[in-house]
């Protein structure tokens, strides 16, 4: 019996000694992995296109299943149950000699192994459980080493691939990191185009068919306008589309959308009596075109790129209100006039940009980054500096 039970313990033991080195041998496999991965990133610094190995120490794998305990566990019980057997037999003959006391006490005793055994069968069954978890894992973690095998393989081939044909087409058309630069910078100057012309055609539109002729248009409603660049608070600050304008200023006003659209306006006799968007550009408008002014703050600016917002139904309702309470009264606010004569001052963001203006008719140059355009009025200081020379 003993020899049996040796057995068994052996057996267990070699179990565990085959799971231990199978997962030693999976860890080896995904440092060789992350070496590999690793590699592939110092030469070739694909960030974006091929994801990190992965780490060895995010796969753990702890089995605290000690099966020698399990066998000692069943060599226990079964010497426990040969004892209440030998308790049983002397409480027989305890009985047949008249010897109740003995008989007692020898059933008490064997009522107590009764109850060790009992104890022992669950420790028994949470130990098969833990082997049988033990064996799962085993195979879960062999079909994870699998995959990741051929992924890995899978992995380097289409990066091989994508990287040679990446190549190949470089040197095929000949556009490499520079013609790239070039080739964004002529897109951005075609979206400009784009949009000047949009504006351009509106204006002339809006002139051909009278509508901006004296008397012909009671009033002017600015809905999502933006506050000036540089205005803290202002989200999506800006002084004109693109990045650079960084102060325009009618006769020594600061001004941004608001203020340029508002003299255009006032150019042909028409008032502008609402304003909405953000904060800043509320309390930019009011500053410039007085209180008679009506403005809807439909949003508390964070930053130039964040904000607590309104929620849109409730801000479509205040929109409503806000040129419903304007339209009531036409007076309220009169045509924005910049003043006579009128001088307009830009700050640009480079000297790059201000060379163009050298052959500009009406311009005169101040700094490398500072120039006025001189006028009568507004009108013709604005046609003197607008369209930019690069967008001309």
């Amino acid at each position: 019996m003993r020899g049996q039970h040796r057995h068994v313990v052996d057996q267990k033991a070699g179990t565990v000694s085959e799971f231990v080195r199978f997962t030693r041998t999976a860890v080896q496999l995904l440092d060789q992995g992350n070496a590999l991965f690793d590699g592939l990133v110092r030469e070739h610094q694909p960030a974006d296109d091929i994801a990190g190995g992965v780490d060895a120490g995010q796969i753990g794998l702890v089995v605290l299943v000690d099966l020698h305990e399990a066998a000692r566990i069943e060599l226990q019980a079964q010497q426990l149950q040969r004892s209440a057997a030998k308790l049983e037999g002397q409480a027989s003959q305890a009985v047949s000699q008249n010897r109740e006391d003995l008989a007692i006490e020898a059933l008490t005793r064997r009522q107590s192994i009764a109850t060790q055994l009992t104890d022992l069968q669950g420790q028994h069954d949470q130990l098969k459980a833990e082997e049988a978890r033990m064996v799962e894992a085993s195979q879960r973690l062999q079909a994870k080493v699998d995959s990741f095998r051929i992924r890995k393989e899978t992995m380097k081939a289409n990066y091989t691939a994508a990287e040679a044909q990446t190549k190949v087409n470089e040197a095929i058309s000949g556009i490499g990191e520079e013609m790239g630069d070039v080739g964004l910078a002529m897109q951005r100057a075609e979206d400009k185009v784009a949009q000047m012309q949009a504006r351009s055609g509106a204006l002339d539109e809006l002139m051909a068919t009278g509508a901006l002729d004296d008397g012909n248009c009671d009033a002017a409603l600015f809905i999502g306008m933006h506050a000036r660049a540089g205005v803290a608070d202002g989200v999506l600050n800006h002084t004109i589309s693109g990045s650079d304008i960084f102060e325009l200023r009618f006769n020594g006003t600061p001004v941004g959308e608001t203020g340029i659209n508002a003299a255009l306006c006032g150019t042909f006799g028409c008032p502008v009596l609402l304003v909405t968007g953000d904060n800043a550009v509320c309390r930019e408008s009011l500053e410039l075109l007085g209180e008679g002014l009506t403005t809807v703050a439909v949003k508390q600016g964070l930053g130039r790129t964040s904000a607590r917002n309104i929620a849109p139904q409730r801000a479509r309702e205040m929109i409503e209100g806000g040129a419903t309470q304007a339209l009531a009264d036409l007076n309220a606010v009169a045509p924005y006039d910049p003043g006579h004569p009128c001088e307009i001052e830009v700050d640009l963001m480079g000297s790059h940009l201000v060379e163009p203006y050298r052959s500009r008719h009406g311009i005169e140059i101040l700094d490398g980054r500072r120039l006025v355009s001189k006028a009568d009025d507004w009108w013709t200081a604005w046609r003197q500096f607008w369209p930019m020379p690069e967008l001309s």
